[in-house]
């Protein structure tokens, strides 16, 4: 038994040490974003300084997130589709050609007024946010299934 504690405890921190190193995040120049992710910038961001690049990498997951001026964050897949953009600061949206016609016909039905202010999507599900704190959710047919309203202060 005595033996087999010490074995343990340094068994325990290799595992720490280890799953630390699972999580990288290193900045790297816009050349290294995958080709789909540098023309969805230029297309619809070319106006905007970015501010820094970053690969986040996991065990399982490798994504790019780039952060704009003016409060826009963007997040990118491997293959550098866009799955997420959030815009923090008041004044700057989402634009509107990146939402699915579907989705956008919906939200500007309900909510003809409001600015859209994150927009994020997996294979499952779409996420829309309004700037009253409005949250959308749309299933993967592109149907409403969700809304929630939170108070913006």
């Amino acid at each position: 038994m005595k033996k087999l504690l010490p074995l343990l405890l340094l068994c325990l921190f290799v595992g720490c040490v280890n799953t630390s190193h699972d999580r990288q995040d290193k900045s790297v120049p816009l050349t290294a974003l995958p080709a789909p992710a540098q023309e969805f910038i230029k297309k619809h961001y070319s106006d905007v300084k970015i501010k820094d690049i970053t690969i986040e990498k996991r065990a399982s997951l490798m994504q790019y997130n780039v952060d704009l001026k003016g409060g826009i964050d963007l997040q990118f897949d491997r293959n550098g589709v866009c799955t997420e953009i959030e815009c923090k600061k008041p004044g700057s949206v989402v634009p509107d050609e990146v939402i699915p016609a579907n989705i956008l016909q919906q939200v500007r039905q309900l909510y003809p007024d409001k600015d859209i202010v994150k927009y994020e999507h997996n294979r499952r599900l779409f996420e829309i946010d309004l700037a009253d704190g409005t949250e959308l959710t749309f299933n993967r047919a592109m149907r409403l299934i969700d809304i929630d309203h939170h108070m913006v202060e």
